[in-house]
Order: C-alpha cells, then sequence, then structure tokens
C-alpha cells in the first residue's frame, strides 16, 4: 500500500566460544584452531580463551553482555587474570568491565567466574567486531585423575528485547528478559600411574615396602597415596602374615586361616596422601603402600622412567 519500505533487523543473536590457548605459558595446538581438550599436571596453569562479537542492538537504549564461566573443583582460578579486548582495544578492568569470582563452597564443589561488560550499548557502532575474554585457572588437588577430565563451562546471558525497558545497571535485574546461549565447555585432562610390585612366586605376592623412583620430563605437583590401616571393630579388613590386608574374613578352616596375622581383630582403611611439590631435578621416589600399591597422580601426558 505504501509502496517500498526498508525493514532492519533490530538485533541479531550473539554467541560465544570456548577454548584451551595455553597450559603453563605453551601454547595448545594450532593457532586458530578450536582446542576443546588439553592434558595438564596438577600446578600446572591453564590458560582459557572466550570468543565472542559485538552484536547488532538497533532499537536498544540499554544492552546487557554478562559471561557465566563455571570451574570444576580441579581448576582454581588464578586472581587478575581476565583481560578482554573488542578489536585491537584492550578494555581497563573496573573501568569497562567487572570480574565476580566466587570460591568453591567448603567442601568441595564448583566455583563460578562472572565477567560484567559496562555499558555495553556503546560498541552499538562497532557491530560484528571481535571480542576476546582470556583468564588463567591452575590445576589443583582436587583435580578428577583420568577420562572425566575437568570441565570448564561457559555460557553468556544478553538482552533479548529491544522493546522493553531495561533498568538494571550493567547486569539484569530479576525479572528482565534476557537470552542464554548454549553452553561451551573444555576439559582439562590429568592422568597418574598406578604400579604394583609382585615377587615372582606362583602366585604372585604383592611385595609391601617396595621403593620406586618417577623421573620425567611433566611433573609438577604429585600426589602420592597411602592406605593406612587402625584397628576398628566395625572394620571389614584382616591382616594377613605378608603383612597385606584382606576384606576375606577368616573361616575357621586351619588350612585357610593360617595366613591370617590375627583370626579376630579387624581394621578399617584410610586413603591417605603426600604432596609433592616440582624440584629440580624432577626426580621423586615413594614406598608402596601396604597393599604393594604405588600410585603416582597429578601427571600431564610425557615420557616417564
Amino acid at each position: 500500500v505504501l509502496g517500498d519500505v526498508t525493514a532492519e533487523a533490530k538485533a541479531d543473536i550473539p554467541h560465544i566460544d570456548k577454548n584451551i590457548t595455553e597450559v603453563d605459558g605453551a601454547a595448545v595446538g594450532t593457532p586458530g584452531v578450536s582446542h576443546k581438550h588439553d592434558d595438564a599436571a596438577i600446578g600446572d596453569t591453564v590458560q582459557f580463551t572466550l570468543s565472542s562479537n559485538v552484536p547488532a542492538m538497533d532499537g536498544y537504549d540499554k544492552y546487557y553482555f554478562v559471561i557465566k564461566d563455571t570451574l570444576s573443583k580441579g581448576l582454581t582460578y588464578v586472581d587478575a587474570s581476565v583481560g578482554v579486548k573488542i578489536g585491537e582495544t584492550t578494555l581497563t578492568p573496573n573501568d569497562d568491565y567487572s570480574v565476580e569470582y566466587t570460591p568453591a563452597p567448603v567442601g568441595g564443589g564448583n566455583s563460578t567466574l562472572v565477567i560484567v561488560l559496562k555499558n555495553f550499548i556503546q560498541y552499538k557502532d562497532r557491530q560484528n567486531a571481535a571480542i576476546e575474554v582470556t583468564y588463567e585457572a591452575t590445576v589443583n588437588e582436587y583435580a578428577v585423575i583420568g577420562n572425566a577430565g575437568n570441565p570448564n563451562t561457559v555460557k553468556l546471558e544478553y538482552s533479548n528485547d529491544p522493546n522493553f525497558d531495561y533498568e538494571g545497571d550493567d547486569k539484569p535485574n530479576p525479572g528482565e528478559p534476557t537470552g542464554i546461549t548454549p553452553e561451551e565447555i573444555t576439559y582439562t585432562y590429568v592422568t597418574g600411574l598406578e604400579i604394583i610390585k609382585t615377587d615372582d612366586g606362583e602366585p604372585a605376592k604383592r611385595l609391601e615396602g617396595a621403593t620406586f623412583e618417577l623421573t620425567g620430563t611433566a611433573l609438577n605437583t604429585v600426589l602420592v597415596y597411602r592406605d593406612v590401616f587402625t584397628e576398628d571393630s566395625n572394620g571389614t579388613y584382616y591382616k594377613l602374615n605378608d603383612g597385606t590386608y584382606t576384606t576375606e574374613a577368616p573361616n575357621g578352616q586351619p588350612d585357610h586361616d593360617a595366613g591370617y596375622a590375627d583370626t579376630t581383630t579387624k581394621y578399617s582403611v584410610e586413603r591417605e596422601h603426600t604432596t609433592i611439590t616440582k624440584a629440580t631435578p624432577v626426580k621423586y621416589e615413594a614406598q608402596v603402600d601396604s597393599q604393594g600399591v604405588l600410585r603416582f597422580d597429578g601427571l600431564k601426558a610425557g615420557t616417564y622412567t
């Protein structure tokens, strides 16, 4: 009826991507290629890079851009490590963005990192400019060892209704309409070695007290585990003549019970660990536990002897 008109899109949907870019100052993989996984040792510092773009903000008078990051219990945020760039411009902490870190609760759990870009509407004329946020976290002694890995997730909360009169400062007030992107997730893997020392008998018997020395090129902080057995009337272990323990109870048969140091005393077990910090040269020595097992946790991929 009115003839040709031009309709301008009011906004687009922002996104956020997350990658692991460095471990202890060394670049991870090929620049420009997505890296969602890495391997690290306990004590290593991991750098994460969050990537986005300035969205179209047509029709808005105020726009929220809030990054919400969750670190698993095996990762500890490095204080004041956040850096933010829009295009080639490096933003100033406190003036241009705020950082809120909530440590994990006592007893373990996830910690959170919230990065708020202040007065984000000021970048309205810089649509599609790259946004890059970096920060660091340290792998701690609570890191999960093995294939489960230590996840780190991020999502973005943003304004999504240009017709709404937003009134929050730089974060949305309760009840204000916002959108949330799907979570992006990375995994940091930490591994370990378990060594069992036996004699050459038939059947082989685990040896208690054997000493091992571990050397390698990728050691940092290592957790060395041992079992501590104590007398406990409610325990489930019995001590054998060779110094090891078993959950198989004596059965009153002389041939069977002859291998027990005591057929009436019960024991409970508690797993303890010793934290060994990196030294020069990189070399650790430890003894196997009462079950003939030596376990080194907290390693990253490398060559060990």
